[in-house]
């Protein structure tokens, strides 16, 4: 809706059967005139890209005394990634067809959405554990001190 809100940075598009067409010509030419620094393609099926990921990157050229503003195709670096500098991340795809986000200053792929949610699983077994292990040791404490209580009774002279 850019209506209402500022033109995006970064687009991405996945490519299909019924708008790939569009994808590579009519909307890259709009990302273009509207300003759009980074347009992309990803082609999960590889049917319609020599390469699965495609680039373009806004350029400023300066032709005859005009300036203009023209998409360039941002190549691979040397570990076949792809950075986008808006993001500050590389992408690639796997052979299997799968798209990863690098991030270069950690030195690590940023996790799937599935490896997010085993994560997130694992971290609210963890702190379900936790919780019983509060929630134990809290009882505990009372039951000890409802013994020293009784423990004192008995130790009062009648």
């Amino acid at each position: 809706k850019l209506w209402e809100n500022s033109t995006p940075d970064f687009v991405m598009e996945a490519l299909s059967n019924s708008t790939w067409k569009a994808d590579v010509g009519a909307k890259k030419r709009l990302y273009r005139r509207l300003g759009v620094s980074e347009y992309w393609l990803f082609d999960p099926a590889g049917k319609r890209l020599e390469e699965r990921l495609r680039g373009y990157r806004m350029r400023r050229y300066t032709y005859r005394g005009r300036v203009l503003h023209l998409y360039g195709l941002v190549r691979p670096n040397r570990y076949g990634r792809w950075a986008t500098e808006v993001l500050g991340l590389e992408l690639c795809v796997r052979e299997e067809g799968e798209m990863r986000l690098y991030d270069p200053a950690a030195g690590e792929f940023l996790p799937t959405v599935e490896e997010s949610y085993a994560r997130a699983h694992a971290l609210n077994d963890e702190r379900k554990r936790a919780d019983r292990a509060v929630a134990e040791r809290d009882a505990a404490a009372e039951r000890i001190a409802a013994l020293e209580a009784e423990l004192r009774a008995l130790r009062k002279p009648a």
